[in-house]
């Protein structure tokens, strides 16, 4: 399969609450499980339309994102954008989810979080075994 298209959505409660590392864990979380059902899926790309705030997001946690295109035409900017699915931008989602995803699960008592061990599994197992 060449690609998918996906919408991207999270509480927004989250950001009026002002918890940046909750919003970047949560959404850590659900990237890096797309990207496995994306790699096992053979997915080879994704296609999302977004704004500027997810565009850093995405970025942030280490997506690869090809801006296609984009348009105020609805009032603020929106983007149309191609995500490439490799096992290498997997790894490094992964790991921004280890340094900074691990540390705030521990500090809610979380550390040993399914939904933890599902985003950090590496590739030589099925993450969703857990």
């Amino acid at each position: 399969m060449r690609s998918v298209i996906t919408r991207f959505c999270l509480n927004d409660n989250i950001l009026d609450e002002g918890e940046q590392d909750q919003l970047f864990f949560a959404s850590a979380i659900l990237i890096a499980a797309l990207g496995e059902v994306a790699i096992n899926a053979g997915i080879e790309s994704i296609i999302a339309n977004f704004d500027s705030a997810m565009l850093r997001l995405y970025r942030r946690l280490g997506c690869e994102v090809e801006v296609l295109g984009s348009t105020s035409r609805y009032g603020r900017l929106v983007y149309l954008g191609l995500f490439p699915v490799s096992a290498p931008i997997l790894c490094r989602i992964k790991e921004r989810i280890k340094s900074g995803g691990a540390s705030f699960a521990k500090a809610r008592g979380e550390a040993d979080s399914p939904f933890l061990r599902l985003a950090v599994a590496d590739g030589r197992e099925n993450a969703f075994d857990y």
